[in-house]
C-alpha cells in the first residue's frame, strides 16, 4: 500500500512537473470563456487545476477531481478535444487484464488511464508497466482490444500496431 501511495505521489508529481515544462502556463484568466463554461459545468469540483497552452495551440487543464487525477484538453477555438482520467486496476476491462496477465505476468502496472476523444471510435485504455530496466506502454480499445504497444526491452525501443 505505501509502494502504490508512494508512486502515486511521484506519478502526479511528474506529471505536473511534465505538464508545466511541455508548453506555455496559464492564468484561468487566460483561457478563452467558451473553453471556461465547459470546464465548469463539466468539472465543477476540479481542485486547482493548472492550465497551458501546448505547443500545438490547445489548452490543457490538470487536476483532481474527487481524488482522480484527470487531465482535459480543448481546441484553440475553444471545443473539448479529450479527456484522460486515472484508474484503479479494477476499472479496466477484463479482456485488459486477461492480456496483461498473459503477455507480462512479470511486469508491475503503474499507471492505468482512460482517454475519452472527440472523435467517434477512438476512445481508449492506456496502460503503463515495467519490469527492471524494461517498459511497456499498451493502448486498447474500449472492448479492450489491443491496438497499440510500444516497448523497451533491453534498451531497444519496439512498436507494435494493430
Amino acid at each position: 500500500m505505501l509502494r502504490f501511495l508512494l508512486l502515486s505521489v511521484l506519478g502526479y508529481s511528474f506529471m505536473l512537473l511534465t505538464f508545466v515544462a511541455n508548453g506555455q502556463e496559464l492564468t484561468y484568466a487566460d483561457i478563452p470563456q467558451k473553453v471556461q463554461n465547459h470546464f465548469n459545468a463539466t468539472f465543477p469540483e476540479a481542485q486547482q487545476p493548472k492550465w497551458k497552452k501546448t505547443k500545438k495551440g490547445k489548452f490543457e487543464a490538470a487536476f483532481i477531481q474527487d481524488g482522480r487525477k484527470i487531465q482535459v484538453k480543448y481546441l484553440d477555438n475553444g471545443e473539448w478535444h479529450s479527456t484522460e482520467k486515472r484508474l484503479e486496476r479494477d476499472e479496466l476491462p477484463s479482456e485488459v487484464i486477461k492480456y496483461i496477465e498473459e503477455h507480462y505476468p512479470k511486469y508491475t502496472i503503474v499507471k492505468m488511464e482512460f482517454q475519452d476523444r472527440r472523435e467517434k471510435g477512438k476512445d481508449i485504455f492506456k496502460v503503463n508497466l515495467i519490469q527492471e530496466q524494461n517498459e511497456a506502454k499498451l493502448k486498447f480499445d474500449i472492448a479492450g482490444k489491443i491496438k497499440e504497444k510500444t516497448e523497451v526491452i533491453d534498451n531497444r525501443l519496439y512498436k507494435s500496431v494493430y
